[in-house]
């Protein structure tokens, strides 16, 4: 299994490996940014429309016109469960930007909304939530990239789930199903035995190389026969 692990990955294809899995979580980084560059963006133009009491068309246009794209990039993080005041019902899956633009565009017009400072408040808070989940999942990417063996790993991981994207593509599967098969442990317990047993074969191809070692293993299983040698 060394062997064959190894002449997958050679010394060649590994810094390959290597490159193009950097790049890509380069690439993840980068688009980390942007949102968090955009979800900024975002809490200014509430801020400013707030504070100015909502006399801006502008402001209310943009705000109306980016609200569903800021409510889908946040997922969960704009979504909350509330019990109406005086009521005996739950309002699960309430989504916070795209109702409480609404709702802060509606008071302004109307000139009575009691719970404006409130709504205000909601919007900048989720927000802020969603940016600090953000900042840290790029300091985790920042701190993988001081692991190459990591980084390798997660390219061996990126190579055994090809099959499931292609069945995405063909709209076999859906993309929660290729997301779940990717953070499974098997994969990652496949890809980490794959990338150890790579490094092991490779360490052994520059060293002793495997005539030398096959002639170690020999010696050492006439010696110890009882021990069975996969690695051969």
């Amino acid at each position: 299994m060394l062997r064959e692990s190894a002449e997958i990955f050679t010394i060649r294809t590994v810094p390959i490996l290597l490159i193009v899995e950097y790049v890509l979580q380069f690439y993840e980084v980068y688009k980390i940014k942007q949102k968090i560059k955009y979800a900024e963006l975002f809490t200014e133009k509430v801020v400013a429309y707030y504070n100015i009491r909502g006399n801006d068309q502008v402001s209310a246009d943009w705000l109306t016109k980016n609200s569903t794209k800021m409510q889908m990039e946040m997922g969960s993080f704009a979504l909350a469960s509330y019990k109406p005041a005086f009521e005996n019902y739950i309002v699960h899956n309430h989504q916070i930007i795209i109702n409480g633009i609404s709702e802060m565009q509606q008071g302004f017009r109307s000139g009575f909304c009691p719970s404006m400072n409130e709504i205000a408040n909601s919007l900048r808070e989720s927000i802020l939530r969603y940016v600090g989940y953000l900042e840290e999942k790029e300091n985790i990417y920042k701190k993988s990239f001081l692991n190459p063996i990591g980084i390798f790993v997660d390219g061996i991981k990126h190579i055994l789930i090809i099959p499931f994207v292609i069945l995405k593509l063909f709209g076999i599967i859906g993309g929660g199903t290729v997301d779940f098969i990717e953070k499974s442990k098997l994969i990652k317990l496949i890809a980490g035995v794959l990338g150890l047993m790579s490094i092991l074969g490779n360490i052994i191809t520059i060293t002793t190389g495997w005539d030398n070692f096959g002639v170690f293993i020999d010696g050492l299983s006439k010696k110890y026969p009882s021990i069975i040698f996969w690695m051969n």
